[in-house]
């Protein structure tokens, strides 16, 4: 990045794409550009997903998946975060979103946006206008 130039990067990731969204955030190579970050309907970590979903758990290890462990990286962040999710989805369970937001703690702006509809489709696409009126407020407040 430019010297003196203003950080204007906001990252957005929905569920797998969420925990990439916090390991950027959090990694030292990035979060120097990053000014916000909007997650949407991602996990805690692939462990805690899969713990109550499937016992895939031995096999991820012996594979060598990385677990994408959210919940202890994004404690790390001090970026505004806008945690948006699905009360009825059914993929990742509306609770992992609920912990990453208690887990962020040297976040100074929290926007927690939920909707009662939906399951793990976008967000965005259930009420368009009332989305992007809570985005635009996140924006502002980043």
């Amino acid at each position: 990045m430019e010297e003196g130039r203003q950080k204007d990067i906001f990252v957005y990731g929905r569920s797998l794409g969420g925990a990439v969204s916090i390991y950027l955030a959090s990694s030292t190579n990035y979060k120097t550009v990053i000014k916000g970050i909007v997650l949407e309907n991602t996990f805690t970590s692939l462990h805690e997903l899969f713990i109550n979903k499937i016992k895939l758990l031995p096999f991820l290890g012996l594979v060598g998946i990385k677990q994408w462990n959210s919940k202890a990286l994004i404690g790390q962040i001090e970026h505004p975060i806008m945690f948006t999710r699905s009360l009825k989805d059914n993929m990742i369970h509306p609770v992992h979103m609920k912990t990453l937001l208690e887990s962020a703690n040297k976040s100074k702006v929290k926007v927690d946006y939920e909707v009662e509809t939906g399951k793990h489709q976008p967000i965005w696409y259930l009420n368009p206008g009332k989305y992007a009126s809570a985005l635009n407020s996140f924006f502002q407040q980043a």
